[in-house]
């Protein structure tokens, strides 16, 4: 059986189509557990900094060394706050952090879901362009 060109090319464009569909519902498969678990998600220098107050304190207290002169005394005079002030600045920080998390979770979800819909209906347009192609 002789293909034809435009019947060759429909059926790329289906390959190509059911290659960008797969990827994009991994994409999307993922998305949505950071939506429900985004913990999970998370890059691990944002969640590593906020399980303790330790880490959380050094990640973000100024460093020093590209601080002009003046500005590093005062920095440098700068005491750590008591833990539990600190623990309430971690937690709110970490809680921010997972709502961010979970926000561009649902962007990503978003952008799957009509990425998937452009894919389906390219799918869908050049299977019946290759079908008729066939049949003539």
């Amino acid at each position: 059986m002789k293909k034809t060109l435009l019947e060759i090319y429909a059926l790329l464009i289906c390959l190509v189509s059911v290659i960008c569909f797969s990827i994009w519902l991994g994409v999307g498969t993922y998305s949505l557990v950071g939506v429900f678990a985004p913990d999970i998600t998370m890059d691990a220098y944002s969640y590593q900094k906020h399980q303790t107050n330790d880490r959380y304190w050094e990640s973000n207290a100024p460093y020093l060394g590209e601080l002009p002169f003046q500005e590093m005394e005062e920095a440098s005079k700068q005491a750590r706050p008591d833990e539990n002030e600190l623990t309430k600045k971690r937690l709110a920080s970490y809680t921010e952090e997972l709502n961010i998390e979970t926000r561009n979770n649902k962007q990503s979800i978003l952008r799957s879901i009509i990425v998937s819909f452009i894919t389906a209906l390219l799918f869908l347009l050049h299977w019946r362009l290759a079908k008729s192609a066939r049949n003539k």
